[in-house]
């Protein structure tokens, strides 16, 4: 009797490892998605920071 509900536990164990596997790949795949929206911010940042270096000129306060 023992043994068999330590199956069924083991087995139960199993099928959330399971689950909890697919939740962490959906939250790596998000993260990813995160990291390259960033990238983007990144970059349309440092354009306008460059466009308006050219045309309106450097800062008047510089962050080091």
């Amino acid at each position: 009797m023992e043994n068999e509900e330590i199956e069924k536990r083991i087995e139960s164990l199993e099928e959330k490892v399971l689950k909890l596997a697919e939740a962490m790949d959906g939250v790596f795949e998000h993260l990813k998605s995160t990291v390259k929206m960033f990238e983007g911010i990144q970059e349309i940042h440092q354009n306008i920071n460059s466009y308006l270096i050219v045309n309106v000129g450097p800062p008047l306060f510089i962050d080091e």
